[in-house]
């Protein structure tokens, strides 16, 4: 199990490594909304949810359940909550086809939606007394720190980075959620 979280860590961050230096020699469309990449992140947050799941089913993980709720809100926002697969395109920008959630009948209830599952997912973590066993886990040895961090970097520049694409559209332009 070490040795497989060691190889997972070494393949994540040689991919976020060679990401950027690799984006000259793809071709743009590679990046567009609905795009190889982005559907391959897709496949990456539908495939975490599906091993959260399989951990919280075979009682490996207290935090399976919750887990499972945040990778499917990832990968519902990561679809611009379905205007992806359920809208036409608004129109063509720099970055590619331009969706907006605003056109779907259900987007009032997608954040009430979030936040019912964010409510159960701690209620989830209440339950399972996953967060005692959480405050053990940070006070033993080998803890996941590493990786904590790795996320939390990576989610930072990953804000940043977004920000400064939005920021550098022409106005009018963009991928909105």
């Amino acid at each position: 199990m070490a040795r497989t979280r060691r190889l997972l860590w070494a393949g994540c961050v040689l991919w976020a490594l060679l990401g950027y230096p690799m984006a000259p020699w793809l071709p743009v469309t590679m990046g567009w909304e609905n795009g190889v990449l982005e559907n391959l992140q897709l496949v990456q947050l539908l495939a975490g949810a599906g091993l959260a799941w399989w951990f919280a089913r075979t009682g490996r993980a207290a935090l399976g359940y919750p887990a499972v709720m945040v990778w499917l809100v990832l990968a519902a926002r990561e679809l611009s909550w379905g205007a992806t697969l359920w809208a036409a395109p608004l129109g063509m920008g720099w970055a590619g086809p331009i969706y907006s959630s605003s056109v779907l009948w259900y987007k009032p209830f997608v954040y009430p939606a979030i936040g019912a599952l964010l409510v159960a997912a701690g209620v989830a973590l209440v339950r399972s007394k996953a967060l005692s066993m959480l405050y053990r886990l940070a006070r033993s040895t080998p803890f996941v720190w590493v990786e904590l961090v790795l996320a939390a970097v990576a989610a930072m520049a990953a804000s940043y980075f977004e920000g400064l694409r939005l920021h550098a559209r022409p106005s009018g332009h963009g991928n909105a959620a």
